[in-house]
């Protein structure tokens, strides 16, 4: 009866070892997701806010859900306290866009990342947009 008890013990402890260890595998994964829902303006550019970037993905993927005039030309870029660290992207429609980081992902990871948009130089009127960032 003692062995039997310790050996269940045992085979309890392992699983709650691993059990915690997936709980913490999976909190590591999970990257915040940047979302935005405003209009911009004719001209200038709006900041969104930020997340910590918890991947080392080497481009931020952008879900346009709602773009408010068709075929306006939208230009993002990713940002780093105030500073441009990806190439500018351009969507003009909802979907995906992505954005290759100019910046090592490494340096990035763990670092509070935030998107920059505006208009593009062929759309001369405020657009309203709505989507989410996966930095």
């Amino acid at each position: 009866m003692n062995k039997m008890k310790k050996i269940g013990l045992t085979v309890f402890a392992a699983l709650a070892i691993s059990l915690m260890g997936q709980v913490a595998f999976a909190g590591t994964l999970a990257q915040e997701a940047i979302k935005y829902n405003f209009k911009l303006p004719a001209t200038g550019s709006l900041n969104t806010g930020v997340v910590v970037k918890t991947n080392t993905d080497s481009y931020a993927e952008n879900y346009v859900s709602y773009l408010g005039w068709a075929g306006s030309g939208i230009d993002f870029w990713m940002t780093h306290n105030g500073s441009r660290v990806s190439e500018i992207a351009n969507f003009a429609g909802t979907g995906n866009t992505r954005a290759d980081y100019i910046v090592s992902e490494t340096t990035l990871k763990n670092q509070s990342i935030g998107a920059t948009m505006k208009t593009d130089s062929s759309t001369w009127h405020a657009c309203n947009v709505e989507g989410k960032i996966y930095p």
